[in-house]
């Protein structure tokens, strides 16, 4: 005879992967860095949009959005070379692309 709390615990199981697996997908490290960057915890934002643009999966307008977030949050860390190297990539993709002047201050700009 099975426990009754033995399904219980299986769907908090099934229930806590399902989460685990959708906070590594590259969107959900996408916008979790961007949150971390509205939350001004640069850190955070720095490694969560490179972890979202490390994969290939990425659509072109996700990958141009993290690379601008990544690369502002990289100047704001005050690693300059990284942020250079972020907008960099970003003009190799969108040689016209500009940043959204309500997201981004001039000094990002």
């Amino acid at each position: 005879m099975k426990h009754p709390g033995t399904a219980f615990l299986a769907l908090v199981l099934v229930a806590t992967a399902v989460r685990v697996a959708r906070a590594q997908s590259p969107e959900a490290s996408l916008a979790q860095g961007i949150q971390a960057y509205r939350d001004l915890e640069m850190e955070s934002a720095g490694y969560l949009l490179r972890r979202a643009l490390q994969s290939n999966a990425l659509s072109e307008t996700d990958r141009k959005t993290g690379l601008c977030y990544l690369g502002a949050a990289e100047l704001y860390r005050d690693r300059r070379d990284s942020a250079l190297s972020a907008f960099v990539q970003l003009v190799r993709l969108e040689p016209r692309y500009r940043l959204d002047r309500l997201v981004f201050t001039p000094e990002v700009q």
